[in-house]
């Protein structure tokens, strides 16, 4: 099974948010978001305001790694294989430590690239109808 954390967006309406979406909608066999404030949320969740929390700047407050943790098993995230992360690298090296020591393998295949770059590459692959080329975290 493949878990897809769509890491992407303001308030999770803006255009690599929706591109990222629609291809974990077609590959994904279960999709959450991650959200700095919240920790892993579905896709139904409603965000009752702004926000303006980071995992770049600890000084906003964002959610711990022992929370997203307790989330996992909470959420049954520990039992999928792969877990797919489509967002930057801040948010790539969160999930790398909240599951530290479960059974499953974390891809980014989009570490490093610029945004543009990420929203072509997630369009010609769903275009396609080809899972992304994977590259390990």
């Amino acid at each position: 099974m493949v878990l897809d954390l769509n890491l992407l967006g303001i308030l999770y309406v803006g255009a690599p948010f929706k591109v990222n979406r629609k291809y974990a909608e077609k590959f994904a066999d279960r999709r959450v978001i991650l959200s700095a404030k919240y920790g892993f949320i579905d896709l139904d969740f409603i965000i009752p305001e702004n926000y303006n929390v980071t995992f770049k700047k600890l000084k906003t407050q964002p959610v711990s790694v022992g929370e997203l943790r307790r989330q996992i098993v909470e959420k049954g995230l520990n039992n999928f294989s792969k877990i797919v992360v489509l967002g930057g690298r801040d948010y790539i090296n969160v999930t790398k430590s909240a599951f530290k020591g479960f059974k499953v393998t974390i891809i980014a295949p989009t570490l490093r690239l610029p945004i543009g770059k990420t929203m072509k590459k997630v369009i010609k692959q769903f275009k396609e109808g080809h899972h992304l080329i994977v590259k390990y975290a």
